[in-house]
């Protein structure tokens, strides 16, 4: 039986305060047919594809900048936070009005 390269480092199963539970999704997902699990397509994807951290070394090369993911990680995370807002502030309008 294939077994899921991922299995021993995987953070998902680990998190499982149910034994029984987290057996059972290693039998439906990392055992056999780990190639329908998500976890695994990602991480399948982020080693095949560097062109992401190519483009970014590039781009820290020309501009000097070592901190660019961390900058990126910012912006991505305030409009995040920004998203978040817009969501529950139309929720409270949509609310209000159907009083």
């Amino acid at each position: 039986m294939k077994e899921c390269p991922n299995l021993e480092n995987c953070k998902f199963l680990k998190n499982f305060s149910n034994q029984k539970c987290a057996e059972a999704l290693i039998m439906l997902y990392c055992k056999d047919d780990y190639e329908k699990c998500a976890r695994y397509k990602i991480k399948a994807e982020c080693k095949s594809s560097d062109g992401l951290r190519k483009i970014i070394r590039w781009f820290e090369k020309i501009t000097g900048e070592k901190l660019f993911l961390k900058k990126l990680k910012a912006v991505i995370h305030i409009f995040t936070v920004f998203y978040y807002f817009i969501f529950i502030y139309i929720h409270f309008l949509l609310f209000i009005y159907s009083l």
